[in-house]
């Protein structure tokens, strides 16, 4: 298919209504998925953090234990 044809393509199927509608529709659905995706990787990456330190100070006071009834 020639530059020309695809013009052409693109042209008489821009001049549908209801093709544009939908391409429309699709790149909204298409925006607010990767805005959900971004929102769950922020919320996930907290959550990691938040995993993180709590394993931290565990571990800080399993240390702080061991040190009182073994000095």
């Amino acid at each position: 298919m020639t530059r020309e044809e695809k013009a052409e393509r693109k042209a008489y199927l821009d001049s549908i209504p209801e093709y544009t509608k939908l391409k429309a529709d699709f790149y909204r659905l298409l925006m607010e998925s990767t805005q959900r995706d971004e929102e769950e990787y922020r919320n996930q990456r907290f959550w990691r953090r938040v995993a993180f330190a709590m394993g931290f100070m565990l571990g800080a006071g399993v240390i702080a234990l061991a040190i009182s009834v073994l000095g």
